[in-house]
């Protein structure tokens, strides 16, 4: 009866061999499982971004509703102008973000400092501390103001823009920005699996891959009028 209990405990152990092989296989199992997972996470920070570019886009629209149908100035400025914008009124470096966003026209609409920023951006890396303009990762298009300081820009009404008119996107993760407007000829952001969210003039919004953005914005740089060079 020893003998009998002795081998039924060796059949029910490991050896070592199959041990290296259960480890082998759990290995193999999470490579392929941790590519999915992190795509997983990325499609989430996508929409999360897409969320936030259409509410500011509705908080473009509510704010025309309430002056007269004119889109918000873009922040388009080489230096503090004292112009109140869509992100806030400079100056960009206050090192306060809730109250530098609370000095922008569409706060009223929308109080969460959570919507100027897209997940994706990880704020403790040098890059970002470098940055001018930590209040927000987007950037609208300085075609709203026809890439004019004050206070010789212009103010369009929204009717005046063609409706899938690109006016807002998130700004480069890597290069400095110093205000809350960039032309479409610079860096925009490649973070969204090589691409970017685009608010569209009619509210909607849309993902562009960088290749797709780069060939529509050179295409229409020689014209400058088109869906980017949207200047009424």
């Amino acid at each position: 009866m020893k003998r009998d209990a002795t081998s039924a405990a060796r059949r029910g152990g490991f050896t070592l061999i199959e041990l290296l092989v259960v480890i082998a296989i759990i290995a193999i199992l999470a490579g392929l499982l941790l590519p999915a997972l992190a795509q997983a996470k990325e499609k989430g920070r996508r929409i999360s971004c897409t969320n936030n570019v259409k509410q500011l886009m509705m908080a473009c629209h509510l704010y025309a509703q309430d002056n007269r149908d004119y889109w918000p100035f873009p922040n388009w400025e080489s230096n503090a102008s004292g112009t109140p914008g869509w992100l806030t009124t400079a100056p960009y470096n206050s090192g306060d973000t809730w109250v530098g966003l609370q000095k922008g026209v569409l706060w009223p609409f929308l109080r969460s400092p959570a919507v100027y920023r897209c997940p994706s951006v990880r704020t403790n890396t040098p890059q970002f501390r470098l940055r001018d303009n930590k209040l927000s990762d987007y950037i609208m298009n300085g075609a709203a103001c026809n890439y004019t300081d004050p206070p010789g820009n212009k103010w369009y009404h929204i009717v005046q823009f063609r409706q899938d008119a690109l006016l807002l996107w998130m700004g480069p993760d890597s290069v400095n920005y110093n205000d809350g407007s960039n032309s479409p000829d610079e860096p925009i952001s490649q973070l969204h699996n090589d691409g970017s969210t685009f608010g569209v003039v009619d509210g909607h919004v849309e993902y562009m891959k960088y290749r797709i953005y780069r060939a529509l914005e050179i295409s229409e740089r020689a014209t400058r009028k088109g869906r980017f060079y949207c200047v009424p």
